[in-house]
């Protein structure tokens, strides 16, 4: 437990920003973020347990911090479960504390007059497995598979700066300066307003949202060591004159994102993701949505694609077949045509969801047209290759997705996926 440098006997009231400063670390930063609901005026929800007051602070699908007032006494009778809180004053007397607050049902409520007294405080952090997605995926497929790590990017970030970079193991450390560059960039690029249009020689973006991009100094400093070690030496060029021309670099910067030497990028910071998450329980597996039927729809799914003739295990399968004489790829609204191509490789991967409490799955298809043997013999490759273009050899596409319920039956489950998947295959 964090020490409190209070020791004046006589009684002294504070804020709640004032009583944080007797206090470093996460305890600190709960105190604060505790002031932050108070002062926006949120239903707080608490729970009492063993005499511990305990009020989640803030919640991500990386962490949970929890502000807890340990041996509490309630002066004024029970609360209801969630409450409105105002006005707090926390009294500091000999060996206690007294928190005084107004609360309320409802905003409309008059206010009511209340106090608990403690003799300490501490903060409770529990870490997650942030590496999952969960919004709905769209057919805007040239942006994936970089929205798909968007997501699991930002919830670090938001740890670093809530619970500070002494709460990130290992890999959290040495991807976080990248992942703080690509932010900046994928701000923009994510944007529902850039798109990449013909052959990927136009992208068009909002002009204002590029004129405010910027970048403070660790930020450029991991950028250029970025791109020097992946070696994308332009890109690193037209960088260092960033100020003078946004645009160049930033269209720059997203063709080697989306063209094929851009998956080594995601290959590092997906690897790094996993391996910084792998230490920490699966928040998306304790949900029952999940855990009850991940085996059904794994099971089921790896039956039918095997009977179809698809190689691999759940979720990525792969298909060699004979190319047709005249193979027609369409990337980024521009038309490619191959003749009397020898072979090409369908994959398909499978992308799960948390939506809205309920478990959803998306197909997504990877063509490749193979130029070289290592293209179509290599066994890590997997749909996502085909989002990494070589001009029309390489292509991807999101297809349907199933949703599960929470209140649907085992029997529903496998019905449902059966369903699915052989409509993917058919």
């Amino acid at each position: 437990m964090e020490s409190s440098n209070l020791t004046t006997k006589k009684t002294i009231d504070y804020s709640l920003e004032d009583f944080a400063r007797f206090y470093t670390g996460s305890s600190r930063q709960a105190i604060l973020l505790f002031a932050k609901l108070v002062e926006r005026k949120q239903v707080i929800p608490y729970k009492i347990r063993n005499k511990d007051f305990s009020v989640e602070v803030a919640s991500t699908t990386a962490f949970t911090l929890n502000l807890v007032f340990h041996n509490v006494l309630i002066e004024d009778g029970r609360h209801p479960a969630e409450i409105l809180m105002d006005q707090i004053r926390i009294e500091r007397e000999t060996g206690m504390f007294r928190l005084r607050f107004y609360n309320r049902l409802k905003k409309e409520d008059p206010p009511k007059e209340s106090s608990f007294v403690f003799d300490s405080l501490t903060s409770g952090i529990i870490l997650w497995n942030y590496n999952f997605y969960t919004q709905i995926l769209d057919e805007n497929s040239h942006k994936i598979p970089w929205s798909l790590l968007d997501e699991p990017m930002r919830a670090l970030l938001g740890k670093a700066s809530a619970l500070g970079r002494d709460s990130l193991n290992e890999y959290e450390r040495k991807i976080l300066p990248a992942v703080e560059f690509l932010q900046v960039i994928f701000d923009v690029f994510l944007d529902d307003q850039t798109r990449i249009a013909y052959g990927r020689s136009n992208i068009y973006y909002d002009k204002e949202l590029l004129e405010g991009m910027s970048f403070n100094e660790q930020q450029v400093k991991a950028g250029l060591e970025m791109m020097e070690h992946f070696g994308w030496i332009e890109c690193r060029q037209k960088f260092l004159h960033f100020s003078e021309n946004k645009d160049e670099f930033f269209k720059s910067f997203v063709r080697q994102l989306t063209q094929k030497e851009g998956k080594t990028l995601y290959t590092w910071l997906k690897g790094n993701l996993s391996a910084a998450t792998s230490e920490y329980p699966r928040l998306k597996q304790i949900l029952p949505v999940y855990a009850g039927n991940h085996r059904i729809i794994h099971n089921c799914i790896d039956k039918v694609m095997h009977n179809w003739g698809y190689e691999g295990t759940y979720p990525d399968y792969r298909k060699e077949k004979k190319a047709a004489f005249i193979e027609i790829s369409q990337v980024y609204q521009r038309k490619y045509t191959y003749l009397n191509e020898k072979k090409k490789l369908e994959l398909v991967t499978f992308i799960e969801n948390i939506v809205n409490g309920c478990l959803t799955v998306t197909a997504i298809y990877g063509t490749i047209l193979g130029k070289r043997k290592a293209d179509i013999y290599d066994t890590a490759m997997t749909a996502i290759d085909g989002c990494f273009t070589e001009q029309g050899r390489r292509r991807c596409q999101v297809g349907e997705s199933l949703t599960i319920d929470p209140d649907m039956e085992e029997g529903e489950v496998l019905e449902a996926t059966q369903n699915y998947v052989l409509e993917l295959v058919k």
